[in-house]
This record gives structure tokens, sequence and C-alpha cells, in this order.
């Protein structure tokens, strides 16, 4: 059951006494973290969420330094296979938890990169993320009990 959605940092939010499961989500991928917090009655309850995660930006080009081709095609995938994302755009903006990726481009044209490969790279955290609230989680997109 969704008790609380959509919570904001250093906003008080009046809860139950009670065991709380909170899913936080930073980003429009997979940065997500999930924990227990337990409130008391009567009692001020603290928590926070720290996201580890990177901003990654794609461009596929004709050539070295060449423009970015408009509506390509853009297809995330992790290491089993899991389709992560999926995007259309010259210069698209993503946020990806670490990890390793698989890459494919298609452009609008239906042209696949020249070498016809999927890129694959590490993320590793560019700025770990922190919000703080009473009794109820930072920035959820859902939470239950």
């Amino acid at each position: 059951m969704r008790v609380l959605g959509g919570a904001r940092p250093n906003v008080v939010n009046r809860l139950n006494a009670g065991i709380y499961r909170i899913v936080s989500r930073y980003g429009d991928a997979n940065a997500k973290v999930e924990a227990d917090v337990t409130v008391e009655a009567g009692k001020l309850t603290e928590a926070t969420v720290t996201h580890s995660a990177a901003r990654v930006t794609f461009k596929l080009v004709n050539r070295l330094g060449g423009e970015a081709l408009p509506d390509t095609q853009w297809t995330v995938h992790a290491p089993d296979g899991e389709l992560v994302l999926q995007s259309v755009g010259a210069l698209p903006t993503h946020i990806l938890a670490p990890g390793t990726y698989s890459v494919t481009a298609k452009s609008a044209s239906g042209r696949r990169p020249p070498s016809g490969i999927s890129i694959s790279w590490e993320t590793t955290p560019t700025r770990a993320s922190s919000w703080r609230t009473r009794r109820a989680p930072a920035r959820p997109r859902s939470c239950s009990r």
C-alpha cells in the first residue's frame, strides 16, 4: 500500500508508528535506493537517502567532431541483457546507477555507427546526492507499509 509519494526534503511528514519501506528513485533510469525506516509514536524520525549515480549524455556522429545526428534511437542494456532504458534524441541525457552497460544507437536514416558494434563502458558516481526529511523518505516515487 502506498502511503506517501513525492516527499520533499526538509519537510516534516506525519506518519503513524510503524515500519515503512522507502523507495527512492533518482533520474529516469535505474538509480534506485530502498530502505526500511521505523517510526516510533511521539518521536521525530529522520531518514537520509543517499544515491550514487552518474549523468551521461549520448552523441552519435558521422565523423569525429561532427554534429549530433537528430532523432537517434538509443537503447541501453545491463550486462545480463535487461533493458535499462530507451530514448530518442540527438543528445539525450540520463542518470544511471554505477555499473557496466551496452549502448546501441540507430540514426533516423536507419544507419548504425560505422563499426556496427555496441559501446560498453562503466559508470562511476559523479556526485552522491543526499536528501533529508523527518518521519518520511526524501523524494520517493512510492512508499509502502
